[in-house]
């Protein structure tokens, strides 16, 4: 697939539901923002289920810090809430480099629903200054109990990933009906056209399509022996990590893809791989596989 990093995408995922004071608050809203950055321009798409967004001026209608509570609620990831999610500038320098991955961003919203503090829980440094940024920026539906409007604290998670996956995560994600429609490369349209059919079906149906797509791929989609082996690869670590790290199976087959490992696969992840296949210990390998993840973009090129 190529060692594209000229265009990458963000996205903004949203989780409906918060429990607070043992009742549990469900919201409709399905905020999606995907900011598409390529080496020429930028160009932003924003999708909303329930309602446009609304913009709050928080400049004017801040509350001191000197009302904050010392202890409040916690809603969890916040981001159906929000009246108005800013959208973060890629940084260039992440782009260049090929940097991804979610980050996590703590909020304190005030009784108007204005960010009055933002800081980094998690996620890589290049990412992190331009989310924070934009969690200032965002805007909230106020929270009420017994009608007064109260402090809450949340998190919002932005999750950076490019538009094309690379061998390594499309055999990671080949299990994922959805994301496996969505990035697909374009030359695979026979692939893409068996899953397709059965995108209304039950889910038995699109777990044959998969199986059925896997082998299609493995079959004539691929068209050198690197790509096949980090899609190979890529299949047997989504097994490892659904069957808990447990599978003699899973590390007869891992044992025979390192027996021959192609020119030009990343010299890092097949040491990684041997430290799956070596190590016994649940929670090393736990951290292995994070690892993984976590670079799958740049060790998957």
């Amino acid at each position: 697939m190529g060692n594209d990093r000229s265009s990458l995408r963000w996205e903004l995922f949203v989780k409906n539901g918060v429990q607070m004071n043992m009742t549990f608050v469900r919201t409709t809203n399905l905020v999606i923002v995907i900011v598409v950055v390529s080496s020429a321009h930028l160009v932003v798409v924003a999708q909303t289920q329930a309602g446009n967004e609304t913009t709050k001026d928080c400049s004017s209608s801040k509350i001191s810090d000197t009302t904050k509570p010392s202890t409040m609620i916690s809603f969890g990831v916040i981001n159906g809430r929000a009246l108005h999610l800013e959208r973060p500038t890629f940084p260039e320098a992440a782009v260049a480099v090929g940097v991804r991955g979610d980050v996590q961003v703590g909020v304190v919203i005030d009784p108007n629903g204005c960010v009055n503090e933002a800081k980094l829980l998690s996620g890589h440094a290049l990412l992190s200054a331009a989310s924070v940024a934009a969690a200032r920026k965002s805007s909230f539906d106020p929270v009420t109990i017994s009608g007064k409007a109260i402090w809450v604290y949340g998190i919002i998670t932005y999750k950076y990933v490019s538009q094309e996956m690379n061998w390594l995560e499309l055999g990671y994600n080949s299990a994922d009906f959805e994301r496996m429609l969505e990035f697909l490369p374009t030359r695979l349209q026979s692939e893409r056209i068996l899953l397709e059919n059965v995108r209304s079906a039950e889910w038995n149906e699109k777990e044959n399509a998969l199986s059925a797509f896997r082998s299609a791929v493995l079959g004539h989609g691929i068209v050198d022996a690197k790509s096949e082996w980090l899609f190979r690869f890529g299949i047997w670590l989504n097994d490892f990590e659904r069957v808990k790290n447990t599978v003699q199976e899973s590390n007869v087959s891992l044992t025979q893809m390192l027996e021959s490992v192609p020119v030009g696969v990343n010299p890092e992840l097949v040491r990684s791989a041997r430290l799956l296949l070596e190590q016994k210990d649940a929670e090393v390998n736990k951290k292995t596989l994070a690892t993984i993840k976590t670079n799958m973009f740049v060790l998957g090129n």
